[in-house]
């Protein structure tokens, strides 16, 4: 590329230079040289002109060579040629040789087609027009499209058979014989006879009137009316009648509305004395609290018109609402009032012991945090404080006997549930935690019961979602049904030694056990009490229970070893069903009922230890066993010397 443009700079340069000649002029020459460059295809000169005289003359320098041209062909509608990358010159441009020509657009018998042709020698394209085929139309019969009627046109459709093209012709209106209705017809001008095939009308006319018959009698406070009707056609029209003149006679009683009153004519509409309303001072109908509005009436002094007026609710004091018990010997608090976030509960009020919190006192307030609670509560009644949702501590007074059905249900904020020591020279009596007492307050991460609670209802702590610890007291006797269901993160459980009775559900599905010692002093336990407790590998049965009831284990899915002590006489359906880790089991006494599927599942099992001389009774009940063993050598039985006295 260097070397082309080297030449192209060389071809088209000219120079000048000076040569010294001695002719015969009578001076001496000095030339000044012009130089054309000669290329591949064009010859170049050198012109010599004195610089004194204008005396010159040419000297022709030879053509290089030849052309040194690309080896792409370049073209245009009608030549190709080649490009010198010396000179820059076309070359050896020639015309084109066309093919015979590709159909690339086959014409039809509407549009014109195209004919492609291409140059043998470069490539290059043109197109043709092929012109639309000639064909005279088969429009045959047609087809009717749009009958004709006694009233419209009609069409007839015309398709050819062999280009499809379509054509329309109009079908003329069908004639016909005017048949004229009997009946008149009408408008509010004219009536009129038409034809019910073509709507051709006959013996138009204006309407005739006759003198009117008055429909509507007009009065002094509304207009009449009179109609009149067509004495050909029954055509009717109707005409107002103006309201009747008449003296004014305004009542004696003001009418009125909101903002004026007036003396109203009985006759007509026409008023008098019509003034805005004066109102007197007014009378408070209804006291406004700090939680409702009241009311105020006003009365116009003229016409005596009423209207009532809201009067706003009273400042808050922040202070709790009270009501004396029914035998007028304590107060009960029943309300707040206030937007207060920490809130104490006075133990006295008027000189009278505050004794409980009544049912729903603080059903979802939304501003409460802290709640302290005097030593002279009793009770915490039913919702009292459901739905606090800001609610994040609350003491439990030592005094306090009940915590009622849903007292502190779905307080998602609640973290603290204190309950307080016992208050030395206080008498305290058992405290029950009723039916879904802290039911859903997912954010309550520990829990120690005070020493006097007995009962802990069904659902107290259901979905309890960040309860990991619970301390039971010494004296707890009752757990529910579904006390700590869903009790997903409790992991450190220590059951009293003076616990009678665990009910039916009551840590299903709390999937982060893992062990737990069932007390001596229980009677007791509901089936499924610890259904779905997946990490669950260690198990002390009570030596007092009789039975493990349907499901009670079933899906603890850690367990590896279970004994069944001598006092068991029944292992309810599916008790260790699902037990997949289980492989050791020892059966000690006399069992004289297994539930259907009591250990199905039981992937794992390896060895089972079986001293009970009711040891026939494994073969007379249904899939005790079934799938157990299934991921193992199978079971290894081994019949203790019981099994045969």
């Amino acid at each position: 590329m260097k070397k082309a443009l080297t030449t192209l700079l060389l071809g088209l340069l000219v120079c000048f230079s000076s040569a010294i000649l001695f002719t015969g002029c009578g001076h001496e020459h000095v030339y000044e040289k012009q130089v054309v460059a000669a290329n591949c295809g064009v010859a170049g000169s050198i012109t010599y002109t004195c610089e004194e005289c204008d005396h010159s003359y040419t000297e022709e320098i030879p053509a290089t060579g030849a052309h040194k041209h690309t080896p792409q062909l370049y073209s245009n509608a009608t030549h190709h040629w080649y490009f010198c990358e010396v000179c820059y010159q076309n070359v050896e441009q020639t015309a084109h040789v066309w093919d015979e020509g590709v159909v690339t657009v086959p014409a039809t018998f509407d549009v014109t087609g195209i004919k492609t042709y291409a140059c043998t020698v470069c490539g290059q394209e043109k197109k043709e027009e092929i012109p639309a085929i000639v064909h005279t139309h088969d429009w045959g019969d047609g087809v009717v499209t749009l009958p004709a009627t006694t009233t419209t046109t009609g069409i007839r459709t015309y398709t050819c058979a062999t280009c499809d093209k379509e054509k329309q012709e109009e079908i003329p209106v069908i004639p016909h014989t005017h048949s004229y209705s009997a009946d008149w017809l009408s408008d509010g001008t004219h009536h009129w006879k038409s034809c019910s095939s073509c709507y051709d009308e006959q013996e138009k006319q204006e309407h005739e009137w006759n003198q009117g018959v008055v429909t509507l009698p007009a009065t002094t406070t509304s207009a009449g009316e009179k109609t009149y009707t067509c004495i050909t056609c029954d055509k009717k029209k109707i005409e107002t009648i103006p309201m009747l003149p008449h003296e004014h006679n305004f009542a004696a009683i003001w009418s009125s509305d909101e903002a004026d009153h007036w003396h109203a004519c009985t006759l007509c509409d026409n008023v008098q004395d019509k003034g805005a309303h004066v109102w007197d001072d007014g009378l408070i109908t209804l006291p406004a609290t700090t939680t409702s509005t009241g009311l105020k009436q006003f009365s116009c002094t003229t016409c005596q018109r009423v209207k009532t007026e809201e009067i706003p609710m009273l400042p808050a004091t922040n202070s709790p609402i009270y009501a004396l018990t029914s035998d007028l010997g304590a107060y009960m608090v029943t309300g707040f009032d206030g937007m207060a976030a920490e809130i104490t509960i006075p133990a006295t009020y008027k000189g009278l012991r505050v004794i409980g919190i009544a049912k729903e006192a603080f059903y979802k307030n939304p501003y409460v945090k802290k709640i302290t609670l005097p030593n002279t509560i009793m009770t915490i009644e039913e919702s009292a404080f459901e739905e606090c949702t800001s609610l994040t501590s609350v003491n439990i007074p030592e005094s306090v006997t009940l915590i009622g059905w849903k007292a502190f249900r779905g307080c998602t904020a609640l973290t603290s549930v204190l309950f307080d020591a016992e208050i030395e020279g206080v008498a305290t009596s058992s405290l029950t935690i009723d039916k879904e007492a802290f039911k859903g307050c997912i954010n309550l991460a520990s829990l120690s019961l005070a020493e006097n609670t007995r009962k802990i209802g069904e659902n107290a702590f259901e979905n309890c979602f960040s309860l990991q610890t619970v301390n039971f007291n010494d004296s707890l006797l009752y757990i529910g049904d579904n006390a700590f269901a869903n009790c997903r993160v409790l992991d450190g459980v220590v059951f009293n030694q003076a616990l009678q009775t665990i009910g039916r559900l009551a840590f299903d599905n709390c999937i982060a056990l893992t062990a737990i010692v069932l007390p001596d002093s229980l009677l007791s336990v509901g089936a499924g009490a610890f259904r779905c407790a997946e990490k669950l590998q260690e198990v002390t049965l009570s030596v007092n229970m009789t039975a493990i009831e349907n499901a009670t284990f079933q899906y603890c899915k850690a367990l590896e070893e279970i004994v069944i002590h001598e006092n068991i006489e029944a292992i309810g359906v599916s008790a260790f069903s699902g037990c997949e880790s289980l492989q050791d089991v020892s059966i000690m006494g006399d069992i004289s009922l297994f539930g259907n599927q009591a250990f199905y599942g039981c992937e794992k099992l390896e060895t089972l230890y079986f001293n009970s001389s009711t040891v026939g009774t494994l073969y007379n009940e249904h899939y005790i066993f079934y799938n157990a063993g299934i991921k193992g050598n199978g079971i290894t039985l081994t019949i203790g010397a019981d099994a045969f006295i």
